[in-house]
């Protein structure tokens, strides 16, 4: 059943009232409308104008009863169990037979739903025993008793009732709210009544049945009087220390003025740009410059209105800077709520979270209290923030609806003040400028309406200004987009964009230098610029990348600064090459070269195209000399080689004196090559030696092999042994020479030297007699060598004589057959 349906069924079964008392309940109603229509007043479920249809069919259960016991049953009885229709007109009909016999103008007492609630919601958990415990023991059987056991149990239904934004209902178990509940008889004047119920709620706030949180009430338990003993230890200690709490205020202070300056969305000229407004708090004024709109706060706790006033003043009609002046309003309460928060937070931090029933009691009661300090001091702040004054710097007051409107009426002229040089480099183009820059456009600035020369453009001029000797991309931004200029980056950008590609400055990144064309907005902050000294013209740079090419170093427009260090680099490599260790002559003097790589950037080229002549001198002589060692160095290792292996020649001695000659004068490289007739003289000197040790060693090796051939014993063995019985000694005839140029020369040389082909002839005799010897020592092998056959025997039972006969006879004949070949080995 829905509500509607539930609430049919009790008019109709319990309810139901005789047509001839209706007019009469309709007249005590509306002559008591007064009191029927306060209870609960402020509240979403108050008195409502559709009431007054219903108000006699649901007598004596008043319309604002009957709301809140329905909201009482979704959050007390989330399990439904009471809930249902028969609970509900079992609660109703209890309620009823208690005031049955009473005069009309009695009404149903919102407690009654407590009491037949309580067993259950103690079976369920919701409500904890201790608590219903005390409750009942309330009633001492006397009308006060049972009174102060249906407030208290009201107090507890009322704490049940959620909180959050967008689902409170605005019930609070103060004491007028928990009179307008229990009065039973709307006919009676309440004022007494509302006063006992007062006064009874104050005393068993007294006794610790209750807590009060401002003027709210609320149950506890043992353990959640123990929170409560610790946080009044807290909130007591908390008043002594006016540190700490001028901290949490001025702390609240900055949140919410900082929460309305983050509402103010300034955008400034035509490239709207955003621009930023910064809280300044304390005593000092806030430092001039920078790129946002300083907001200086104070408030009455700390210093008066006047002296806000005066500094107002002293800092006068050019200065940004905006005044927050917050007055000191309701300062009391503001300290009491403080506390009372910062208390109730301390006691959470405390205990934790508790694992207990009685635990989370009190945990939820201190969350509670902590909820409605705060609810109240943001109140108090916010009625503080709204009453603030706003003064524009040189004493004018701002006038607005709220403080931020005073703030941003303020704030936008304080960006004149702040940037008086913005109109200069504003406008919305300068995406576009940026862009044209990075693809060379000989008027980048044309976008922004600029025909003259690029560096006479306002930003350009402060660019090369704020650069000075040379600075990072990263500083220039940030200096020229704070006051007094606060251009926007782009602008900034397009700048050193437009003057890196027309030669103004120049950009180097990690030392290396970016060339023209190379440069992107992304690498500005990290690159370092530089002015420009010397500006070169396009038949210059032309004349540049000539020189360059002569060492091989390739470059295209725009890239003769970055190539300049190879060329550089190149020329070194070849004075290396033109000179060296002896026989070589010294290496060229390079100090030109070292003078010229201690330069960068345009001043460099300048110094390239002024000594241009000397330098292609210098290529010239050093690539022709590069050239002859390059020549010159093969005979020079092959005359030298050949001069060791030539020791005890004759020619060894005519040539040495000439090559050591070379040495010490270093004239490998004179215009006269000296070294290549003497490397050809000793080398046909070696080859005639060569030749002839080497047709003397053949002759040998044929005589040798004819002396065999003649030896009896020699001739005894077959070709193939004879054969490996030469290898073995080292006696064959060498192989055909190969000496046809100087490096087939020297590496046969290399391999066996004059002096080992001479041995090689010596050795031959003693070669011929270790063959004749090891030919007599096979020979000799082969005659005393046998044939060594193997015989098995057949393994078995012998079961007679006559097998033992059969099986000899068998072995016999096989043994006797074995042994004629030679040793025989039985298995």
């Amino acid at each position: 059943l829905t509500d509607a349906d539930v609430e049919a069924v009790t008019r109709e079964v319990l309810l139901r009232k005789k047509p001839s008392t209706v007019p009469d309940i309709e007249e005590m109603l509306e002559q008591n409308s007064g009191e029927v229509a306060r209870h609960l007043r402020g509240t979403k479920i108050g008195d409502r104008p559709e009431d007054r249809r219903d108000r006699a069919g649901d007598y004596p259960l008043l319309p604002t009863r009957r709301r809140f016991w329905e909201a009482c049953f979704q959050t007390a009885d989330a399990a439904g169990t009471h809930s249902q229709l028969r609970s509900q007109l079992r609660i109703i009909h209890d309620s009823l037979h208690a005031l049955a016999d009473r005069d009309l103008g009695a009404a149903i007492p919102a407690s009654d739903l407590f009491n037949a609630l309580a067993p259950s919601l103690v079976n369920t958990g919701v409500l904890l025993n201790e608590i219903n415990t005390r409750i009942q023991k309330l009633d001492d059987g006397t009308d006060a008793g049972r009174l102060r056991r249906d407030l208290c149990g009201l107090v507890f239904l009322i704490g049940k009732l959620p909180r959050e934004t967008g689902v409170d209902l605005g019930v609070r178990a103060n004491a007028t709210s928990l009179a307008d509940l229990v009065i039973d008889d709307v006919v009676k004047d309440s004022g007494p009544f509302r006063s006992h119920v007062a006064q009874l709620l104050e005393a068993l706030a007294s006794s610790g049945t209750l807590m009060k949180v401002g003027d709210e009430f609320r149950l506890q338990t043992t353990e959640g009087a123990e929170w409560d003993r610790r946080y009044r230890e807290r909130r007591g200690v908390l008043q002594q220390n006016e540190v700490e709490v001028s901290a949490r205020r001025d702390h609240l202070f900055g949140q919410h003025v900082q929460a309305v300056l983050a509402e103010v969305k300034l955008s400034h000229g035509e490239a709207k740009l955003r621009r930023t407004l910064t809280m300044h708090p304390g005593g000092e004024p806030p430092q001039p410059g920078g790129d946002h709109v300083s907001v200086w706060l104070r408030d009455g706790w700390s210093c008066a209105e006047r002296e806000v006033v005066a500094d107002a003043r002293r800092l006068g009609q050019d200065d940004p800077t905006l005044h927050v002046y917050l007055p000191k309003k309701s300062a009391d309460d503001l300290k009491a709520r403080l506390i009372d928060a910062e208390a109730a937070r301390q006691v959470l931090d405390h205990y934790g979270i508790p694992t207990t029933p009685e635990g989370n009691e009190a945990r939820e009661s201190m969350e509670s209290r902590q909820r409605t300090a705060e609810a109240t001091r943001d109140e108090i702040v916010r009625e503080v923030i709204h009453a603030a004054k706003v003064l524009q710097s040189g004493g004018n007051e701002l006038f607005g609806d709220a403080l931020r409107d005073k703030v941003e009426t303020g704030a936008k002229a304080s960006l004149a003040r702040l940037f008086p040089r913005f109109d200069e480099g504003d406008h919305r183009a300068w995406e576009i400028a940026v862009r044209r820059a990075k693809d060379g456009s000989d008027e980048p600035f044309k976008v922004v309406g600029w025909d003259s020369p690029t560096e006479d453009h306002p930003v350009a001029k402060e660019v090369l200004s704020t650069l000075g000797a040379g600075a990072r991309g990263s500083d220039i931004q940030k200096a020229l987009k704070a006051a007094p200029y606060g251009w926007g980056q782009d602008a900034v950008d397009a700048a050193l964009l437009a003057l890196h590609r027309s030669g103004h400055i120049r950009a180097t990144k990690n030392g290396q230098p970016i060339a023209v064309g190379s440069l992107d907005q992304g690498s500005i902050k990290a690159a370092e610029f530089r002015p420009e000294k010397v500006r070169l013209t396009t038949k210059e740079r032309i004349t540049l990348r000539g020189l360059f090419e002569q060492v091989s170093i390739t470059t295209r427009s725009g890239e003769e600064e970055l190539k300049a260090p190879a060329f550089l680099d190149a020329l070194a490599a070849l004075a290396v090459n033109a000179g060296g260790a002896a026989p070589l002559p010294p290496p060229p003097d390079t100090k030109l070269v070292e003078d010229l790589g201690r330069l960068t950037g345009t001043e460099q080229l300048g110094a390239l195209l002024q000594k241009k002549a000397d330098l292609e001198t210098q290529i010239g002589a050093w690539k022709a000399l590069a050239e002859r060692a390059a020549a010159r160095r093969p005979a020079w290792e092959a005359a030298v080689a050949f001069r060791g292996h030539a020791e005890g020649l004759p020619v060894s001695d005519e040539t040495g004196a000439e090559l050591d000659a070379i040495v010490a004068q270093r004239s490998l490289l004179a215009d006269t090559d000296n070294i290549t007739p003497l490397a050809s003289k000793l080398g046909t000197a070696l080859r005639q030696e060569l030749t002839a040790q080497h047709a003397a060693l053949t002759a040998a090796v044929a005589a040798a092999e004819s002396q065999l051939a003649a030896d009896a014993t020699w001739l005894k063995l077959a070709a193939d042994i004879q054969a490996d019985i030469c290898r073995a000694v080292g006696l064959k005839a060498p192989a055909p020479l190969s000496i046809a140029d100087d490096k087939a020369l020297r590496r046969t040389l290399d391999q066996q030297p004059l002096s080992g082909w001479q041995s090689a002839l010596d050795a031959v005799p003693q070669r011929v007699a270790n063959a004749l010897t090891e030919a007599a020592r096979r020979l000799n092998d082969d005659d005393q060598r046998k044939l060594t056959t193997t015989v098995a025997v057949r393994r078995g039972t012998l079961a007679d004589e006559s097998a033992v006969r059969e099986w000899l006879a068998e072995h016999e004949k096989k043994l006797t057959e074995a042994v004629t070949k030679g040793p025989v080995i039985v298995s």
